[in-house]
């Protein structure tokens, strides 16, 4: 299994609560986990850490990955 990392910046975010993270997206096709006609993979947020690079405020957040808006087809790399 291969893991891949995205990165988002928030600015001025005070509450990193997990129920106030969005979800997101990004074109999988440069990450081979899509195909060109196909690319949008959908980032579920679900799980909020501490950042123990950089320290606080900043924290590290898990998602699943999944193929759809709706988030109910899981990416095929999505193997937890």
């Amino acid at each position: 299994m291969e893991l891949r990392g995205k990165t988002k910046v928030i600015h001025n975010c005070t509450n990193t609560s997990l129920k106030d993270l969005l979800s997101w997206n990004f074109d999988g096709s440069s990450t081979k986990q899509a195909t060109g006609d196909n690319s949008e993979v959908f980032l579920k947020p679900i799980k909020v850490c501490p950042d123990p690079f950089r320290g606080t405020p900043h924290v590290l957040v898990m998602c699943e990955t999944y193929t759809d808006i709706a988030l109910t087809q899981p990416g095929r790399t999505n193997m937890r």
